[in-house]
């Protein structure tokens, strides 16, 4: 593993900024600090933007880590120049230029989603059932900072916005936290697994849960609360009775976006709760896949991942990047452990055997594809000039890519996009098939006839 000076500069530049913001105390200086991470929780920020300027493929590996502890169990995240990750045993922390082990904590095993870092601060999950807790650790050194014990499971990512942490527990409560202090300012009863990330624009917080039983999923709007006092409800939408009762929900172009496991999106405006529009997308989607608003709506499903026009729901493209086959027990080649990451001028998403692929946002072309190793791969998240992909698993890895300046883009269609040759071809041989067998039934026919005919001997 190479050691990049450039890179290092860049880590010694965060950590000057945290004793900065440390110093001052202020909120605008801690959210200056946030502004310099590069991607701090499950899509990117709060509304699940999604984006980032780059690096832009082709890619080539520049660091890679085996990282034990029962392997990741979520997707990482980038803040104050370090990588964060959540194992099935421990959270780690790793330099983001180089892959170095900087500090690592034990949790208790149990789920949990990607972490969420704010200001000098990251917070995560530990345990499950009746011991699930949410943790905020000193994001340069690890070192404890408050634990608050929520009495469930948080099985899906954190969210952090407005000095507020949010987590959704698999009891079903909606919970809001001081960023500080770890207190807890409102809860919220759910009749149902909060599984999916929470989403927070404004003074709008959103999230989803799973209705037991009926194979729906409600995504509810509240208004951001004052301290202590619980959220206003102002609307929610439950989707029909899907394959997964899942939905994951963004805020983008003064729109909330649902991508549900009925295999609908709709567009809805925040303030009423109105549809704006519903399309159906060629699979369902699960609780992991979280839409990304933006120029383009990029949502993946279990086998595919299209871009939308916002405004419409009209689809740009669609690439099946999954095929569905059997890998043996239970697990199956989706893409429903991840949500794509949209970089530069490419959406960046990877299956369930590690095989990552970068699609041209304009043309919806496969530009890049690798194999980064056994497991499924979790959402990306880039940071300055790498991208970061985790493989979940006991034997999953933490893998950094950078550009690479000597590597070729691809071309490569959709194996659901039928080309114009392809289908004149395709035409040809069926018309071709079509006349021969009419001309055999013909001949057989006539040939009947005649035999019919003749006169006996």
């Amino acid at each position: 593993m190479s050691f990049r000076p450039r890179r290092r500069s860049l880590r010694i530049a965060a950590i000057a900024a945290y004793f900065i913001v440390a110093a001052s105390g202020s909120r605008a200086a801690t959210e200056a600090f946030q502004d310099a991470a590069d991607w701090p929780m499950a899509g990117k920020d709060p509304a699940h933007s999604g984006k980032a300027d780059g690096p832009v493929p082709p890619y080539r590996e520049a660091w890679r880590a085996t990282l034990g502890g029962g392997g990741p169990v979520a997707g990482p995240i980038v803040a104050a120049g370090l990588v964060v990750v959540v194992t099935d045993r421990d959270v780690r922390a790793l330099d983001a230029g180089t892959g170095r082990p900087m500090w690592k904590v034990a949790r208790s095993a149990g789920d949990a989603g990607v972490p969420a870092a704010s200001g000098e601060l990251v917070v995560h999950a530990s345990g499950g059932a009746r011991t699930g807790t949410v943790v905020a650790r000193t994001i340069v050194d690890g070192a404890l900072r408050w634990r608050t014990n929520l009495g469930s499971a948080v099985p899906g990512p954190i969210v952090i916005g407005h000095e507020l942490v949010l987590a959704g527990t698999a009891a079903g409560s909606l919970i809001g936290l001081d960023l500080a202090s770890g207190e807890e300012r409102f809860r919220f009863e759910a009749p149902g697994v909060i599984a999916g990330a929470p989403a927070l624009s404004g003074g709008l917080i959103l999230a989803s849960w799973e209705e037991r039983g009926t194979g729906r999923a409600t995504v509810r709007a509240f208004e951001l609360p004052p301290n202590g006092q619980a959220p206003a409800p102002l609307w929610q939408i439950t989707t029909d009775p899907g394959l997964l009762a899942s939905a994951g929900v963004s805020v983008g172009r003064a729109t909330v976006f649902v991508a549900a496991g009925d295999g609908s999106v709709r567009a809805v405006e925040p303030e009423g709760g109105v549809e704006r529009w519903v399309v159906r997308l060629p699979e369902v989607t699960a609780s992991d896949q979280i839409p990304l608003g933006g120029p383009a709506l990029i949502v993946a499903d279990r086998l595919h991942v299209s871009a939308l026009d916002p405004a419409s729901g009209e689809e740009r493209w669609s690439y099946r990047l999954a095929d569905g086959r059997n890998l043996g027990g239970r697990e199956v080649n989706t893409l429903s452990a991840t949500t794509p990451a949209v970089v530069g001028s490419a959406v960046v998403l990877g299956d369930a055997t590690g095989l990552v692929s970068a699609i041209d946002l304009r043309s919806g072309r496969r530009v890049w594809r690798a194999d980064i190793g056994n497991g499924a791969a979790a959402p990306p998240a880039a940071g300055g000039d790498l991208l970061y992909v985790a493989t979940l698993g006991s034997e999953g890895e933490l893998v950094a890519l950078e550009h690479d300046v000597e590597g070729k883009l691809l071309d490569e269609v959709s194996d659901t996009v039928l080309s114009p040759v392809r289908a004149v071809l395709n035409f040809l041989v069926a018309a071709v098939s079509a006349f021969i067998i009419i001309l055999g039934t013909f001949r057989y026919l006539l040939g009947g006839r005649r035999a019919g005919s003749e006169p006996s001997q």
